[in-house]
């Protein structure tokens, strides 16, 4: 992306600013910290601990701050690999849900194990979703075991990198770590090749929780790269003033940052902002307002103030069907980051606030993030000439544009969105007649066609059979120590 056209909507004033008062916030306020591991780590870096309040000295913080990230890169199973800081913007899908919103009946439903297959494949074809992260909880299995089989699902049905995902526990860690050493062969493979990354979301306001942060202490110390994920609530759980609970999300940030560099300095960090501010009149925090896309864009600012890698929220809403206000909503919170030039747009397939997710959404959401990527496109053809030659000729012979060799040899242009997208669009462009010949359809039915096509043509480049019964053998070990044992 041109990075002249990058979105500003907070002042260097403002970001300097920010970055102090998460100073004066991770100095004399401090985090609380129920882990003890994590404790004893921050102590022998240098930080006050009073109890489990932790208080980060302003010049170590200051100190971290400036070693120098090399770029996260993320690989897949089958070679692919993904890189930050190239300009890219890369999308990914919403977090582990435990319903599907189901557009046959109209109604939520719970997620099953078949689903947490089905939605990674579609995901697996869907050109604009660039790694997949564990989409939902299957509650027809084990409670305890249901990010396991999430887990083993997107290793088999995606060769796209594996994003994520935010562990509940430090055994939910290792046994993925299992699993991607499985598929990896060897440790140093792994840890030179990452093929998942872990989040660490700290419990607002300023509190690192005992099993997050301990998973995260291990996983640094295995190499694997560690999303800081802080989920304020503007007004409930950060101050309600965006300047504020962007302020307080910082901090969050920052305190993970520095136990992860005070561990190893070379295991890289995102600065993954989740940021989120309710309707008061309800209290409900269902996301997809402007101010999550405003939060959105100034924390990539923020994050590049600190050279780490953005990822924020993309494509929100709090509507719970795909309709004109989930279309509003999810434009809004995917622009205004990505004009920002985030690395990393999360959120494909959500609604209501994340609460549920859509197979047809997801299809949707593609398409959303398409446009949003062309808008960022740069614009080269016929630079030289800017179409003098063209309309010369028209002019001069009496003749139309239509059969102009310019417009044969730039009918199919990447700056023509319609020729780039072809039959794969689910939106009308046909007018009104065609539009009845089709079948007078929506975008979502049209999504839902495309959804059954998908799921009973597409392909996945499948795990060699010993990995696949790899995966299953950690299941069953999973299962006697975290279900038998209790």
């Amino acid at each position: 992306m041109n990075q002249k056209c990058r979105l500003r909507l907070l002042t260097q004033e403002q970001i300097k600013s920010i970055h102090q008062r998460s100073l004066d916030i991770l100095e004399k306020i401090g985090v609380n910290v129920h882990s003890p591991v994590a404790i004893e780590i921050l102590a022998d870096g240098g930080c006050r601990v009073e109890g489990q309040r932790v208080h980060f000295p302003a010049p170590l913080v200051e100190k971290l701050c400036q070693i120098k990230q090399k770029s996260v890169v993320l690989h897949s199973r089958t070679g692919r690999h993904l890189e930050s800081g190239t300009g890219e913007i890369y999308a990914h899908n919403t977090g582990i849900v435990a319903t599907i919103a189901d557009a046959k009946t109209g109604k939520q439903r719970e997620a099953a194990l078949q689903d947490a297959a089905a939605l990674v494949k579609l995901m697996d074809a869907l050109d604009n979703i660039h790694a997949v992260t564990p989409i939902i909880y299957p509650q027809d299995v084990e409670p305890q075991l249901a990010l396991l089989y999430a887990a083993r699902e997107l290793f088999k049905n995606t060769s796209k990198p594996f994003h994520g995902p935010g562990v509940r526990s430090l055994a939910e860690a290792q046994y993925i770590y299992r699993m991607a050493l499985t598929i990896a062969g060897d440790e140093k493979t792994l840890r030179e090749k990452p093929i998942f990354s872990l989040a660490c979301s700290p419990l607002s306001p300023l509190t690192l929780p005992k099993e997050d942060v301990e998973a995260a202490i291990w996983g640094a110390k295995n190499g694997i790269p560690i999303q800081a994920l802080p989920c304020p609530t503007a007004g409930m759980t950060a101050p309600i003033t965006i300047l504020g609970s962007l302020t307080q999300q910082n901090a969050e940030v920052l305190a993970v940052l520095m136990l992860v560099r005070l561990i190893d300095p070379s295991v890289t960090v995102s600065y993954a902002a989740r940021l989120a501010y309710p309707d008061m009149r309800y209290g409900n925090v269902l996301g997809g307002g402007p101010e999550g896309a405003i939060a959105s864009a100034c924390a990539v600012q923020l994050a590049n103030h600190y050279n780490l890698e953005s990822n924020v929220y993309g494509p929100d809403t709090s509507a719970f069907v795909a309709d004109a206000q989930t279309g509003m909503d999810k434009m809004a919170t995917t622009l205004l980051p990505a004009m920002a030039g985030s690395d990393w747009l999360s959120g494909a397939g959500s609604l209501g606030g994340a609460v549920t997710v859509s197979y047809e959404q997801l299809v949707i959401d593609n398409e959303i993030f398409s446009v949003v990527f062309h808008f960022l496109g740069d614009l080269q053809d016929d630079q030289e000439d800017l179409g003098f030659s063209a309309i010369q000729d028209v002019m001069n012979q009496q003749s139309q544009f239509l059969m102009h060799p310019n417009t044969l040899k730039y009918l199919r242009s990447q700056e023509l969105w319609c020729s780039t997208q072809g039959p794969q669009s689910v939106g009308n462009s046909r007018g009104y007649s065609g539009w009845l010949e089709g079948g007078s359809k929506s975008m979502a039915d049209i999504a839902r066609e495309k959804v059954d096509k998908i799921l009973k043509e597409h392909e996945v480049e499948p795990l060699d059979a010993y990995v696949e019964r790899g995966l299953d053998d950690i299941i069953q070990v999973a299962r006697r120590e975290l279900v038998s044992a209790q």
